[in-house]
């Protein structure tokens, strides 16, 4: 189990390629991350597959109940 998790929830796909970037290139290199789908079309699915990391793990919720949503998100962490 890695020591950091580092965890991007995405409601809107404006922004979390930059971020997963970001993640990736931390030089403390152990750690996870876990990148959220809140978005009504799964719009991170492509942005992760091109990722193409095996620290990225995808979890798709949609648009259910948010404070449900985010509570799920976090206990993956």
């Amino acid at each position: 189990m890695p020591t950091v998790s580092i965890l991007i929830p995405t409601r809107r796909a404006d922004y979390p390629g930059r971020a997963l970037i970001s993640a990736q290139r931390q030089i403390f290199g152990d750690f996870e991350i876990l990148a959220g789908d809140h978005t009504r079309d799964a719009l991170l699915a492509p942005i992760v597959a091109v990722a193409g990391d095996s620290r990225v793990r995808y979890f798709r919720y949609g648009l259910l109940d948010a404070r449900r949503n985010a509570q799920a998100f976090l206990n993956k962490a």
